[in-house]
């Protein structure tokens, strides 16, 4: 994962380009992306024109009931942004995190979809 420093309003954030699959069959377009520490709550997916966003929040691990003595996690944002072909229906995409593992599965539209032909005697 490759990162850069960025300000905020709360300070210095990390903003973190996680790394990705993309994955074509004839029915759709799957993105895998690695957002360790992110979850549901924490991810967000946009599409705004032909652009899909995504966004994460990371969040350092707590510990209770002891001293941190050495500490190399930092608080982030995980941040990006693909472009969208017009062959992507935009109303059917659908997205998953588990495990710090994101799955955005993008059907294709109809039209761009393979379709067989019956030919009929006569």
């Amino acid at each position: 994962m490759s990162r850069a420093e960025c300000c905020g309003s709360s300070g210095n954030r990390w903003v973190y380009r996680p790394t990705v699959r993309v994955v074509e069959s004839t029915e759709a377009v799957d993105l895998i992306a690695a957002v360790p520490g992110a979850d549901e709550n924490s991810t967000e997916i946009t599409v705004e024109n032909d652009t899909l966003t995504l966004k994460a929040r990371m969040a350092t691990p707590a510990t209770e009931g002891a001293n941190v003595v050495y500490n190399e996690f930092r608080d982030g944002d995980y941040l990006r942004s693909f472009k969208l072909s017009d062959e992507i229906d935009r109303g059917r995409i659908e997205a998953r995190v588990k495990d710090g593992v994101l799955r955005v599965h993008m059907p294709k539209v109809e039209q761009v979809q393979p379709k067989k032909i019956n030919v009929l005697a006569g």
